[in-house]
């Protein structure tokens, strides 16, 4: 059933009764009074769609009169609606883990943990199922297999629409234990430090980054190894072991341990150049239980979030300035600074033509979406395809080069360089390139009299 999608009609009649030509359906007689000699029929109830006939009989004089129509089910009816609907893509469950897995099969000792890496794709939504009771929702969780076995670990990655697709990994844990490097915590610049192992070997095998230097142990027949740290500043060094010939069962895997180095500047990552009122990301190594104290200098800038860690988000409004960050260890009695000059500039745009003929070369240039001012930067052209198939010699504002090209869809691009007067990381320009006119043909009778 449907409701009538326009009202009837009015006719002169005194008693009047509705018919389904189709079904033989009829509703009732009504009878009305007349006003004017005229009467408006309306029938409230709902109606199927279909061919109706509508018999008016006048009275007192019997006359009959009676009408065809026909009632459309709203699908039918003359009118529109739309609405947004936003077809998501379906995720890709995938992911990578430090050691690395050979085929789909990682093999691992006793006690030892695994880096599991989240590379989905077009998946907000991920969960960690390690095979032997414990979850993570973490994007990359640290996990530690402390019993022999075999574990069959599954990221689960959904989209908004909660559809699912689930990769796995299967983990086989060996009964040799992994060796364990002792002593390892952070340290200050400069100082050293002894560090041991819990295992009775003939054999072991140290290895040192290149920012320490063995000061004592370190040999074939040492359980321990002394090292000073020294670098330029804050960071990590690392210190790896193998062995062999063990009185009991130890993996034969060498295992590594990272050390923190605090003292000295520390280098602060993110963003030299910015553009007006957005925001950034700025970090520094992990500090290992220091104190972290960050600032930004400049008007109407300011640290949205982040102070005393060592991630900060800054709101950036219309001028540059510079991010600093002190840290101290109160224990280790050491600590450090660093900064990072930042500028605001404005986005740029490419002017030139978006239609050009085989074989012209008119000129393009690289423009500030502020005051129109040309800015530097390196120019490519690219295919359909992605292709990079031209590119300019250094930075300019301006290139003119010829488009000897086949016919169809480009773009040409700007790479700004850090040191030009715009924040854009690239701009580009789709170009159509268009090949010659057909010749025109020519009319007329090709033979003529004298």
């Amino acid at each position: 059933m449907c409701p009538i999608c326009e009202p009837p009609f009015g006719l002169l009649s005194a008693e009047v009764q509705l018919t389904n030509i189709s079904t033989g359906w009829a509703s009732s007689t009504d009878t009305f009074t007349l006003s004017h000699n005229a009467l408006t029929y309306s029938y409230f109830d709902s109606l199927p769609g279909g061919q109706y006939l509508l018999t008016a009989k006048v009275l007192p004089t019997g006359e009959v009169i009676t009408k065809e129509f026909t009632i459309y089910c709203l699908d039918a009816c003359p009118l529109q609606a739309s609405t947004c609907v936003s077809i998501l893509p379906r995720p890709v469950a995938q992911f990578t883990t430090v050691p690395a897995a050979t085929g789909n099969t990682l093999n691992l000792c006793k006690g030892e943990t695994v880096q599991f890496a989240n590379t989905s794709e077009d998946a907000p939504q991920t969960e960690w199922d390690f095979g032997d009771g414990t979850s993570s929702v973490l994007d990359e969780p640290l996990h530690t297999f402390g019993t022999p076995g075999t574990y069959e670990v599954k990221l689960i990655a959904r989209n908004g629409c909660a559809c699912a697709d689930t990769s796995s990994l299967l983990v086989v844990v060996s009964d040799a234990e992994i060796p364990e490097i002792q002593c390892v915590g952070p340290i200050c610049l400069g100082d050293s430090a002894t560090y041991r192992t819990n295992v009775s070997c003939g054999n072991y095998q140290w290895s040192i980054s290149p920012n320490g230097s063995i000061i004592g142990g370190g040999s074939p027949s040492d359980d321990f190894v002394t090292v000073r740290w020294q670098g330029t500043g804050s960071g990590t060094g690392s210190i790896e072991l193998s062995v062999s010939g063990c009185t009991t069962n130890v993996c034969d895997k060498p295992v590594r341990e990272v050390v923190g180095i605090l003292g000295g500047p520390v280098a602060i990552e993110g963003p030299a150049v910015v553009c007006p009122n957005t925001v950034a990301e700025y970090s520094i190594p992990a500090q290992h239980g220091s104190d972290i104290s960050w600032s930004v200098s400049g008007a109407g800038n300011l640290i949205a979030e982040g102070q005393n860690s060592n991630k900060i988000t800054v709101q950036w409004g219309s001028t540059g300035g510079t991010v600093s960050v002190n840290y101290a260890n109160c224990f280790l009695e050491c600590g450090g600074s660093g900064q990072k000059q930042v500028s605001v500039r404005p986005p740029s745009y490419i002017e030139g033509p978006i239609e050009i003929c085989v074989g012209n070369n008119p000129a393009f240039r690289h423009k500030s979406l502020i005051n129109n001012g040309v800015i530097q930067a390196a120019w490519q052209i690219l295919d359909a395809s992605g292709a990079v198939i031209w590119s300019s010699n250094g930075n300019t504002i301006q290139v003119s080069p010829t488009w000897n090209f086949a016919p169809g869809q480009y773009t040409i691009r700007t790479i700004p360089s850090n040191s030009s007067g715009s924040c854009s990381a690239e701009s580009g320009l789709s170009v159509t390139l268009l090949g010659p006119p057909p010749a025109p043909g020519i009319l007329g009778t090709s033979q003529i009299c004298p």
